[in-house]
């Protein structure tokens, strides 16, 4: 049931992406939910490279918290400096 709900809003993000502008760190959001870090790794590296406000948020917003303890998300954090 979960994943498909996660799927589900992952094809609605896709869909409207086609129309407007969505932030990679929807996109990491989605499939962080989904159980996909690699994807997720690289779309917040796309956030942080297209300068996205939102990753100064990072370190506290809680829906990372299952890849915070990976050495590519403290990688992210450092090259950030926070």
């Amino acid at each position: 049931g979960r994943r498909t709900r996660v799927e589900e809003a992952e094809a609605r993000l896709h869909k409207f992406a086609q129309a407007r502008y969505v932030s990679p760190i929807d996109f990491a959001l989605i499939n962080v939910a989904s159980g996909n870090p690699d994807f997720s790794f690289n779309q917040l590296q796309c956030a942080i490279n297209e300068r996205t406000p939102r990753v100064v948020h990072l370190k506290v917003e809680p829906v990372f918290d299952s890849i915070k303890t990976d050495s590519r998300f403290l990688e992210l954090l450092k090259s950030l400096r926070i």
